[in-house]
């Protein structure tokens, strides 16, 4: 692993962020997953409605917003995830306000193609709470919109089923083939930061920290190049970052 580390410290340099653009929320909107798509878009998940956002040269355009189908269920805190590739045409949503997973066009039509009891991976809510569970009801605290990476409920960041130990919050997204974007491990949200992280030999360390001083909600990322971060409290908005060029 020594030798690993080595190697690495003499090639490539780690790739950085920087903000490029923000869009404000509306009071109340509180995003609680994200997901890029194709066509240049990116869709949001609230409490009770789907969006999807055309990224252009000067931020984000809303196409579209669509209320979660009723009945929704009266929770504590509302929860969600969306599952896809950057490329795709189509996203799995799962809301613990409703029943089940929807595949959704990732279009300004927001079209349901089908439906299933759970998400890919089995993942499904605690019917009732915001508890997500995963393959053989193992408790999770986030999942990549690619699966690639999951946040068990100790913290810790799996990738590919295999620990890093790195502890970190409860969103992340995959940043290419070996490296993460994730949230801190915070209590107060006054300290939340975005986390870029690398997986060397199994293990994984954090090689840009950037204190966004609100809670993320949640992440997304479009290869190794583009960044979305919802953060909620006083000003709320989506927040887009790009890869700095060497």
């Amino acid at each position: 692993m020594l030798a690993l580390l080595r190697a690495h410290a003499a090639g490539a340099e780690s790739p950085r962020l920087r903000i490029v653009a923000r869009h404000a929320l509306a009071d109340g909107e509180e995003i609680v997953a994200l997901a890029f798509a194709a066509g240049g878009r990116l869709v949001a998940l609230d409490s009770s409605a789907l969006s999807v956002y055309r990224v252009e040269a000067a931020g984000l355009r809303r196409e579209a917003r669509v209320a979660l189908a009723p009945p929704l269920s009266a929770v504590r805190r509302s929860a969600g995830v969306l599952l896809g590739r950057a490329d795709d045409t189509a996203l799995w949503v799962l809301s613990n306000r409703t029943l089940g997973a929807r595949l959704v066009e990732a279009n300004a039509a927001l079209l349901t193609r089908s439906s299933a009891t759970a998400a890919p991976g089995a993942l499904r809510f605690e019917r009732g709470t915001s508890r997500l569970l995963g393959q053989d009801h193992r408790p999770l605290t986030a999942v990549s919109a690619g699966l690639e990476a999951v946040v068990g409920d100790d913290g810790e960041l799996l990738v590919r089923g295999e620990p890093t130990g790195l502890h970190v919050g409860d969103a992340v997204a995959e940043f290419g083939a070996n490296a993460f974007v994730v949230s801190a491990p915070v209590v107060n949200p006054a300290d939340d930061a975005l986390w870029l992280v690398e997986r060397i030999a199994q293990r994984a360390r954090v090689v840009q920290r950037l204190a966004l001083r609100r809670r993320i909600t949640a992440l997304a990322a479009r290869g190794e190049e583009r960044v979305a971060v919802a953060l909620q409290g006083e000003g709320a908005e989506i927040v887009l970052l790009d890869r700095v060029k060497p």
